[in-house]
């Protein structure tokens, strides 16, 4: 994971605040390493594209194919409609369960200390998401 060490050292006010801690709380909700690898790959994606980190490169890294087409699954593009990115998700199992973990940090209201109405209409949005992802048939 030295790709991770190297993204964190170079932001460490970023990863050190609520970035790092809501990456451990989606971590929790990992159930197998492959999981908790997206995770953390998935936050060098957003976070470490500034320094180079591409899915292409992490080709070049030697991470399995499953991880590697689980990333570029994950990633939800501008051009992606909703019922497009939840297909994508629905055929693959990994992206699936991880986007589902991030989806359920995203919904844990308790985080919160106030809740603005744009907030709460965000909230709605992913909640509504998030029913359709867990209660999909593959």
């Amino acid at each position: 994971m030295s790709l991770l060490t190297q993204a964190f050292l170079n932001d460490q006010e970023k990863y050190f605040g609520a970035d790092l801690k809501k990456t451990l709380r989606v971590l929790q909700r990992c159930s197998t390493k492959e999981e908790e690898t997206v995770v953390l790959l998935h936050q060098l994606l957003i976070h470490g594209k500034h320094l180079g980190f591409t899915i292409e490169r992490l080709k070049q890294e030697y991470f399995s194919v499953t991880i590697l087409n689980a990333l570029s699954v994950i990633f939800r593009r501008p051009e992606d409609a909703e019922l497009a990115y939840l297909e994508k998700l629905k055929g693959n199992l990994l992206a699936r369960r991880v986007r589902i973990a991030e989806l359920a940090d995203n919904l844990d209201l308790t985080q919160l200390a106030t809740i603005s109405k744009g907030e709460l209409d965000d909230f709605w949005i992913q909640h509504q998401f998030y029913m359709k992802l867990v209660n999909c048939k593959i």
